[in-house]
């Protein structure tokens, strides 16, 4: 994994680098998943994408799952439903951290937040989806912006929502010196970097008037 590490790191920036994940893996549990997770995510690729087992009919696979009490959909997609190493309950919550990562990371629209996150050495990207799914599911709009991860609006309000709403961070997720002052402040140039600068949202603050630079 550390040769591959180094090589993947050695390709020009100004190839697309795409990596996989797949969840539901024989002996794969949840923590080993986000060990995996947090691994590849530090890889910084430019797409991440988090894939589910699938069971496929006549396969060795197939042979493996029946064997060892794997439940899958006998139909297609054929997805793995549980496994003894991880539950039901389990892989529907690694649906949402798909969700989220391709809303954030995988959409490109959220690189200075992410930079600065990943300045951190013992940040940890999973971690942080969880928490940020536990503060998403307060929200009501939360399950309608799972079936539209490209509608960003509702993304970035609730990023910042989540840094300017947090009354103290989880030490466990952010280090001490983590500024959550200049965590908003990178959503909002992530924001502007979008080109939405005719029509500035509630939570942006935003103060300027043309009046204010206006030489008499």
């Amino acid at each position: 994994m550390d040769n591959l590490s180094r090589i993947i790191q050695k390709i020009p920036k100004f190839i697309h680098v795409h990596l996989d994940l797949i969840a539901g893996l024989p002996y794969e549990s949840l923590n080993d998943f986000k060990n995996s997770f947090d691994y590849t995510f530090k890889l910084k690729p430019n797409m991440l994408q988090l894939g589910f087992l699938k069971v496929l009919e006549g396969t060795k696979m197939e042979n493996f799952a029946k064997n060892h009490d794997f439940k899958f959909l006998s139909l297609p997609p054929y997805e793995v439903l549980e496994t003894p190493d991880i539950s039901w309950n389990e892989l529907l919550f690694l649906k949402d951290i798909e969700a989220l990562n391709d809303a954030y990371w995988n959409s490109g629209n959220f690189s200075k937040i992410f930079e600065y996150l990943l300045s951190f050495d013992e940040f940890s990207p999973f971690d942080f989806y969880a928490s940020l799914k536990d503060f998403a599911e307060k929200s009501s709009d939360f399950e309608t912006a799972l079936t539209q991860p490209h509608k960003s609006d509702f993304w970035f309000e609730l990023i910042f929502a989540y840094f300017d709403g947090q009354g103290s961070l989880d030490d466990k997720i952010f280090p001490s010196s983590f500024d959550k002052d200049i965590a908003k402040n990178l959503i909002k140039f992530d924001f502007i970097a979008m080109g939405k600068t005719s029509v500035f949202p509630s939570w942006y603050n935003h103060h300027h008037h043309r009046l204010r630079y206006h030489r008499l």
